[in-house]
């Protein structure tokens, strides 16, 4: 049986290129209001301890996201994207799922991690 830190090694190892999207973060070269400090953390973080370039995408709207999303997932391996992107809708997730969506579709995308705020995780793995 492979030992839990052969498996953090060998999916460490296969992830080069992230992409981060998020409606509160802002991207490193970004102007505007929203928050540097986490992405600019995000992004030493991977690329110090890890040697892996993230990017940071500040959503917005889906119809700013729909012309550049291929872009974003191109030689991506892993996706980071927020659980509630449209946190003043109704369906607060609605967005997040087109993106995982998209993602799926992509030919390079081989991770997804999904973070939250939300208190039900269970409610989030039904609704996926």
């Amino acid at each position: 049986m492979i030992s839990d830190d052969k498996i953090r090694e060998i999916i460490s190892s296969s992830i080069i290129n992230a992409i981060c999207i998020d409606d509160e973060f802002c991207a490193p070269y970004e102007e505007g209001d929203g928050n540097f400090e986490i992405p600019k953390s995000m992004c030493a973080s991977f690329r110090d301890s890890h040697g892996c370039n993230l990017d940071v995408f500040h959503y917005t709207t889906k119809e700013k996201l729909k012309p550049i999303i291929d872009t974003l997932f191109k030689n991506r391996d892993l996706l980071i994207v927020d659980w509630e992107l449209s946190p003043n809708d109704t369906i607060k997730y609605r967005d997040t799922l087109e993106i995982i969506e998209k993602g799926i579709a992509s030919k390079s995308l081989r991770y997804i991690v999904i973070y939250t705020q939300s208190p039900s995780i269970e409610e989030i793995v039904k609704t996926i």
